[in-house]
Formats: structure tokens, sequence, C-alpha cells
């Protein structure tokens, strides 16, 4: 199973009253639903030509939820326009930031505390389409992989978003090991959460632990074959599921003399919570490719200014004839297809 640096969900419209729970790989949450006041929503509910208040005789306000004529009731005193909104609420690696990112642009962040919850949201949205991204940045500079949200919005709707766990934060202590010797990867996640670390090596090496009250956690793989691998992360906590880590790529190099592994086992394997401190290690770099297919920007990555730019022209119409290197499948739209690739191809 291979994991990637992006994950996209599904396209929300958001039309109707109710709630919806998305699932994105294992991951799930909840779509609440609040549609604006038939007299604010931009629609003609009635079907009589006339669209809101005070177009529509049927409406006393822009708080009345009919257009039906002679429903309404007389409107008194001063009336605030119903705002259109999304909000957010989840929880993420505790003493971080989470950045919100909307059509590919910064939007807003919010600093969040031991607990590692947070809510974030935008306000006085116009109707139409937007493409949210949230993420969760360490204070060593270190970044998640970002969630990407599709969501359509309607005039007056109120849309909260809930269940959100980002994915958690991972890093290697080196990207070159020799056969035998420990493979340790740790991060950090949502405090008391069950962490489950991957390592595709010859097959999957699996390791289960918890993490501590400030969501740190070490895996350590002594015993891996030789060759590339690759390792991530998946949170649990209260039956809420993490979206998977970015996957981080390494080499595991053969022994020259002497016993080894036969690949097959993680013998030695050990989990372990580190001691609560208020210091995280630097990120490991890793060598990226220089020729991506996605790579919009030429300069050799597919990152956030590649996302950025596909976001712009997120169901932007493209002139005829003209060609946008976001439209990656060259299909003549911008689409979640396109997304798709972006995120297959993503090296942050």
């Amino acid at each position: 199973m291979k994991y990637f640096a992006v994950t996209i969900v599904a396209l929300l419209s958001l039309s109707a009253i109710g709630s919806v729970v998305l699932a994105s790989g294992d991951t799930n949450f909840r779509i609440q639903i609040q549609p604006g006041p038939e007299c604010f929503d931009g629609q003609d509910n009635d079907s009589d030509g006339k669209v809101d208040y005070p177009a529509d005789p049927g409406c006393a306000s822009v708080v009345d939820n009919t257009e039906q004529d002679g429903s309404s009731e007389d409107g008194d005193g001063f009336q605030i326009d119903p705002s259109t909104n999304v909000l957010f609420i989840g929880r993420a690696s505790p003493n971080s930031t989470i950045e919100l990112l909307k059509d590919g642009e910064f939007e807003s962040s919010i600093a969040i505390g031991q607990t590692g919850r947070f809510s974030l949201g935008v306000n006085n949205l116009t109707p139409g389409s937007y493409m949210f991204a949230l993420s969760t940045h360490s204070v060593a500079g270190e970044r998640s992989k970002l969630l990407a949200v599709p969501i359509t919005v309607t005039l007056g709707s109120q849309t909260q978003v809930s269940n959100v766990f980002l994915a958690p934060i991972i890093r290697l202590s080196k990207p070159v090991y020799t056969q035998g010797e420990p493979v340790v990867v740790s991060g950090e996640t949502a405090p008391g959460s069950s962490i489950t670390v991957h390592v595709l090596a010859t097959g999957d090496h699996t390791l289960i632990g918890t993490a501590n009250t400030q969501g740190a956690y070490i895996a350590s793989f002594p015993s891996l074959p030789a060759g590339t691998a690759s390792a991530w992360a998946e949170a649990n906590l209260s039956g809420e599921i993490s979206d998977t880590s970015s996957s981080i790529p390494f080499t595991i190099t053969t022994i020259q003399s002497g016993g080894g592994s036969n690949g097959g086992s993680s013998g030695g394997a050990a989990f372990s919570s580190p001691q609560n401190t208020n210091t995280q290690p630097k990120a490991t770099e890793t060598p990226t490719e220089k020729s991506i297919a996605a790579d919009i920007t030429g300069d050799g990555k597919v990152n956030l200014i590649d996302f950025s730019i596909a976001a712009y022209w997120y169901k932007r119409p493209i002139p005829a004839g003209e060609h946008v290197p976001a439209d990656l499948n060259n299909d003549g739209v911008v689409d979640l297809q396109d997304f798709s690739i972006l995120a297959f191809y993503w090296t942050g």
C-alpha cells in the first residue's frame, strides 16, 4: 500500500440539511451542513420567479426560512445577513500550528496547546467551490501531510467539518542505514494516540504503540532487509482515525561481512514513548527527483507552490487553444484528477 503527501477527499456539495460521514482512505470525519434561510440562499425556492428578501413577497426578512407567499411574519428590528461559513474541528500534534489554505493561498492559522485539539474556519465566504487544505507545523518547522478538502458552499450555509485528525509528523534518524543497524522512526501526533508505524521493506513491518503526553513516539526496527524502503505512520484515538503521514523513503545497504537479516523478520523491533520534552529534532532531508511529471514550476519538486498554482486553476475556465501547466492530464480542466496526479508525485 502506498501513501502520498496530499490526501484529497471527494467534492462536497452543500445543498441539504444533514450530516455526512466521509472516508478518506481509513480516515473518517463528519460533515454537518445547515443551509442558509430560504430568503437568503440565492434560490427561487417557491418557483415564483422571485428570489430572496426583499424581492420575494413571501419573505419578511433575510432570516425567514420560507419563500411561500402568505407564510411570512412581519420582520421587526435590525436584521443581520446570515454569514456563509466553513469550520474545521479536530486534533493534531500538540504545541504546533495549524495552517489553513483556501485555493492554495494562506487563509489563517492557529497555535494549539497540549491537548492537540483545534478549531479553525473561514467566515463570509462567497458562494462557490473552494479547495481547502490543512496541515500541522511543528516547533522545529516540520510540516505534516496536507489534507485537501474541496467544498462547494451555498449562500448563508453553515458548514462544520468535525473529527478531523491530521496526519502524524514523521521523521527518520538518517536516510541511509547499514543492514542490521536499527532504523529509528519518530514523530508527533495527538497525545495518548495509538500510533502504528509501517516500514515497507520486502514486506510490511509494523509496530504499534502509544504516543506520550506530548504526542511523541519512537519506533525502532533493527532487522530489516537490504534495499530501498519507506516508512509511514497513522494514529487512532477514541475511535477517530488520522490521515496517514507522508511516506519517507530510505535505503538499507548490504552488510559486507558477517551475518545479516533474512528479510522476513522484525525480531528485536521495539516501540517506545520518549521522555516528555519541549524540544523536537529536525526533519531528515531526503533526495527528490529532478524530473517529475507533476512539477508545475519546473524546480525539481512537487510541493506547496505547485499545489497553490493548481488550486488557483481549480475549475476555472481555460481559454480555448491555451495550455495551463496545472492541467496535468491535458483534458482542458483542472479538477480532482489533476490533484490526484499531483498527490502521486508529491515530494514536499
